[in-house]
């Protein structure tokens, strides 16, 4: 685990509004931030973990800070097992007694089509706690027109089918609610609970397609769409404690429990001169509950290394009914411990990692399955 602080300067701290736009100016090795998405990735495309001291943390979190409230930046380019990501970005900040605030911020291109992001968050602090509210919204409108060319090598062979496309909607829009409470001192505890709730729906889905196709085995031209779309609801509840022991130690205990719902349709359709020859509908109706909990154990040698243990479990159930041309019901119950320790040894730069793991998991399935009549 190669661990970087810094502390931003005043010149940068002065031109950034928040401590998202703190990073894009302090640009630190390794991270890309997308100027039209505003994601942030490592340069391979690897997942960057957001911290607020210790904590994770949401992008629209991010954006509620002010730059010139962190104290500094712990940057892990390489960072351990345990955190599953490429990089880990932690923002240390000042501990406010009493006092809030508020923060507003959008991105919309500019016509009828494109990409909008609005987050609206804001927080409160008095003594040791804070309360933190987020509101984010994402949407993407598209239109666009696919061209593609397919082969297919039968016995008695070949079989080219041309598509020229017509012009089809993308459209995706998601809302991320979060409510945080959190109760800390520096460097001695930190405790966080969070109710999220994720709302996602696509009436027009990124893979819709629809056009015309030709094939070099018939001079018939066929009318094709191909639509799908989906919706979930996905609420969770996350508890967080951290709590620093003397000699650089440290504890994490983290439970989170998500219950997500969903619905999935896709029609696939063929005409002749506005005649139906083929025609698909399958529909998917499902749910998951699920519980996570583990626990972290961290002891930090300074110059000879980082040790690391940590065990984890996870539960769930997941319920999925199939309908359409074909109607099913799939249960699924999954259980699984996972335990691991490993050492990190760092020296001029340089980091070796030796570790082992250990797993165990227990899948249920059930099957109910009808085939229903097809239609042609």
């Amino acid at each position: 685990m190669n661990r970087q602080v810094l502390i931003p300067t005043q010149s940068v701290t002065d031109i950034s509004n928040n401590a998202w736009s703190l990073i894009k100016n302090m640009q630190l090795s390794r991270i890309q931030i997308n100027p039209i998405t505003n994601e942030m990735t490592t340069d391979n495309g690897g997942t960057v973990l957001l911290q607020i001291n210790g904590a994770s943390a949401e992008r629209a979190e991010i954006l509620n800070l002010k730059a010139k409230d962190i104290v500094r930046i712990e940057y892990l380019d390489q960072p351990g097992v345990r955190y599953q990501a490429a990089a880990v970005i932690n923002y240390i900040v000042k501990q406010r007694e009493l006092g809030g605030s508020l923060v507003a911020n959008a991105n919309q291109n500019i016509g009828k089509y494109g990409i909008g992001q609005y987050t609206l968050a804001g927080n409160y602090n008095w003594v040791k706690s804070q309360l933190g509210v987020v509101l984010d919204y994402n949407r993407s409108y598209v239109q666009w027109t696919r061209e593609n060319e397919y082969t297919y090598a039968l016995p008695e062979g070949e079989v080219k089918r041309q598509e020229t496309g017509i012009p089809t909607l993308y459209n995706d829009q998601t809302v991320n609610a979060s409510v945080k409470y959190t109760l800390s001192e520096p460097d001695k505890y930190l405790f966080s609970a969070t109710f999220r709730n994720r709302f996602n729906t696509v009436p027009n889905q990124f893979s819709d397609r629809q056009g015309y196709a030709t094939t070099s085995n018939s001079e018939q031209e066929t009318f094709f769409r191909d639509l799908s779309t989906w919706k979930e609801n996905a609420p969770s509840l996350d508890l967080y404690y951290q709590r620093n022991l003397k000699h650089s130690q440290l504890l994490i205990f983290n439970v989170v429990g998500t219950m997500i719902d969903s619905k999935n349709t896709h029609d696939y359709s063929e005409s002749v001169e506005g005649t139906p020859f083929s025609t698909i509908h399958s529909a998917i109706d499902g749910t998951k509950r699920s519980l996570i909990a583990e626990a972290v154990y961290e002891k930090d040698f300074g110059e000879k290394g980082v040790l690391n243990a940590r065990i984890r479990h996870n539960q769930s159930r997941t319920e999925n009914e199939y309908s359409g041309n074909v109607t099913s019901n799939v249960n699924l119950d999954f259980a699984e411990s996972y335990l691991f320790v490993d050492y990190t040894y760092r020296k001029n730069g340089f980091s070796v990692n030796a570790g082992t793991s250990g797993k165990s998991n227990a899948v249920i399935r059930s099957y109910e399955t009808a085939r229903g009549i097809a239609r042609a």
